[in-house]
């Protein structure tokens, strides 16, 4: 079972650090785009920790499966 809490623990950092990139693309795009013309493809950044953060939960979820399934 440490596995899957260390797994949940990353999908939990993941999502957060997801989240935080798209806050930052919400309320900061506009400003580094039109004054310091620098884009920092924020939207790309909360992609790919969503994504990641998805992919610890299937680990999660697999392996949970695997568990009930050799109960049986």
């Amino acid at each position: 079972m440490e596995m899957v809490k260390s797994h949940a623990k990353r999908a939990m950092v993941f999502c957060a650090v997801g989240f935080g990139a798209w806050l930052l693309e919400f309320f900061l795009c506009d400003f580094l785009l039109n004054r310091l013309y620098i884009f920092p493809h924020f939207h790309a950044m909360w992609h790919l920790f969503t994504a990641l953060s998805f992919l610890e939960l299937a680990l999660i979820q697999i392996y949970m499966f695997l568990m009930k399934m050799n109960q049986k």
